[in-house]
C-alpha cells in the first residue's frame, strides 16, 4: 500500500496504517503477495499499534482463509463483502437508441435514491460523499479488496456514520 509501511512482525508481513489520520484507529492489511499471517502475527502488530496508542483497528476486506489468524486475534466481522458476477455474454446486445453519456448535476436525486436502495448505510453515498467523488482527481487507495485496486470513502458518509459530530472531529 503506498504510503503505509509493510512491516515484519512475528514472521509475518503486514501493512499497518491508521485509519483516515486518526491516532486511536489503525487498520491491518495483507500486502499483495504475502502468505496469509499467523495469529501470532496479528497479535505481535496489534501490540506494536497498541503501545502507539492505538484503541481500535480495522483489516482491509479478507478471503475466509485470511480472515481466520484476526478472528482468532480477537477482531470480529463487521460487515460482509459480497463480490457478484455476471455474464455478459447472455445480455441482449443494446439497440442504438440507448447511449451511456456523463452523470448531470440533474441526475444526482436519482443516484442517491438507487444508491440507498442499493447498499447498506456503511457502504452508501449521501450527498456530501458524492461530491467528494466529483472532485477527484488522482486518488490512491485504502484498501485492497479482492482484486479492485483503487478505492474511494467517504468517512463521514460511511464508515464515522453512527459517530456524533463531536466525535467525527
Amino acid at each position: 500500500m503506498k504510503g503505509h509501511p509493510v512491516v515484519a512482525v512475528a514472521g509475518d508481513r503486514l501493512t499497518l496504517g491508521r485509519w483516515h489520520g486518526r491516532s486511536d484507529v489503525a487498520y491491518l492489511a495483507i500486502p499483495p503477495g504475502a502468505r496469509t499471517p499467523q495469529p501470532s502475527g496479528v497479535e505481535a502488530a496489534l501490540d506494536r499499534l497498541r503501545n502507539q496508542g492505538v484503541r481500535s483497528a480495522f483489516t482491509a476486506a479478507l478471503r475466509d482463509h485470511e480472515a481466520l489468524a484476526f478472528l482468532s486475534s480477537g477482531f470480529e466481522t463487521f460487515e460482509y463483502l459480497h463480490v457478484l458476477r455476471h455474464d455478459l455474454q447472455a445480455v441482449p446486445p443494446l439497440d442504438d437508441t440507448h447511449h451511456l453519456r456523463r452523470a448531470r448535476r440533474s441526475d444526482r436525486a436519482r443516484v442517491l435514491d438507487i444508491d440507498a436502495a442499493a447498499f447498506d448505510d456503511f457502504w452508501r453515498l449521501d450527498d456530501a460523499g458524492l461530491a467528494v467523488v466529483k472532485n477527484l482527481k488522482l486518488f490512491s487507495h485504502l484498501a485492497n479488496i479482492g482484486d479492485t485496486r483503487s478505492l474511494v470513502i467517504h468517512p463521514a458518509s460511511t464508515t464515522h456514520r453512527q459517530l456524533s459530530d463531536a466525535q467525527k472531529t
